[in-house]
C-alpha cells in the first residue's frame, strides 16, 4: 500500500522507530500531521481548550480541536490521542489518568542524590538481571520519597499476596554518567531507563 504524501510530512521523521503503520488514521501521513497540530493546540492553549493548573486539558476538548482544525480526518476520539502518545518519537504529549493530556515541556533537571523506583516484589527480581524500562511508555517515573514510589507501586498491587516495595536509585552517579533526567511534577522525575548498576539493592534483596 502506498501513502500520498500531504503537507510535506514525513511520518519517519517523528513516529516511533518500529511502530506498524496500519493506524486508526487515514493514513501514517495523517497521523504525522494530527500529531503536529495537536502539539500546536495543547501548546498554545488553543480556544475552547481548557486547562487546570497543572496544564492538564481535556482529551475531548483536544479532539474537537483537532476535528475543527482538520476537518478532512473524519471521527477522532480518545483513541487517536492515544495512538499519537505511543507513535511519537519525542513523547511530546503526557496523559494523567483517562481523561487528561498535556504538552510536554522538556524540563531536563539534575536530581537528588537518591530516588526511589515504586514495584511489587516478584518483579523486583527480573531488574537484577536487565535494570528498569518500560516496554510500552518508554520512560519510568522515580520519586523523591519510599512512601510516594509505594503509593505509585500500590495501583499494580491487585492480588492479596502482592507486596509493594521501593527500589533506591542512585539518581547522583546515574546523573553523572550522562542519563538524562525529567521533572514535570514536584516530586517526581521521569527517566528512559534505569540500568542495573543504578539501582542499590537492600541487604536482604542482594543475598537472593
Amino acid at each position: 500500500m502506498r501513502y500520498e504524501a500531504f503537507k510535506a510530512v514525513d511520518p519517519n521523521e517523528i513516529l516511533s522507530e518500529g511502530m506498524p503503520l496500519a493506524t486508526l488514521f487515514h493514513s501514517p501521513t495523517d497521523l504525522s500531521s494530527a500529531l503536529i497540530q495537536s502539539v500546536h493546540l495543547l501548546r498554545n492553549k488553543a480556544p475552547g481548550i481548557a486547562c487546570d493548573a497543572n496544564g492538564y486539558c481535556k482529551i475531548a476538548d483536544l479532539c474537537t480541536a483537532l476535528r475543527a482544525r482538520m476537518p478532512y480526518l473524519g471521527y477522532i476520539d480518545r483513541n487517536h490521542i492515544v495512538e499519537l502518545f505511543f507513535k511519537d518519537r519525542q513523547r511530546k504529549i503526557i496523559f494523567s489518568g483517562p481523561d487528561l493530556v498535556k504538552y510536554k515541556i522538556k524540563r531536563m533537571v539534575e536530581p537528588p542524590d537518591i530516588l526511589y523506583f515504586g514495584t511489587l516484589r516478584n518483579l523486583a527480581r527480573k531488574m537484577k538481571d536487565r535494570g528498569i524500562y518500560s516496554g510500552t511508555k518508554r520512560y519510568i517515573k522515580l520519586y523523591v520519597s519510599e512512601e510516594k514510589a509505594a503509593r505509585f507501586a500500590s495501583k499494580f498491587a491487585t492480588q492479596a499476596k502482592d507486596r509493594v516495595m521501593a527500589l533506591p536509585i542512585d539518581a547522583k552517579k546515574a546523573y553523572a554518567a550522562g542519563v538524562r533526567f525529567s521533572s514535570y511534577e514536584d516530586g517526581e522525575y521521569v527517566v528512559s531507563q534505569v540500568d542495573k548498576e543504578y539501582i542499590r539493592w537492600p541487604e536482604k534483596e542482594n543475598s537472593k
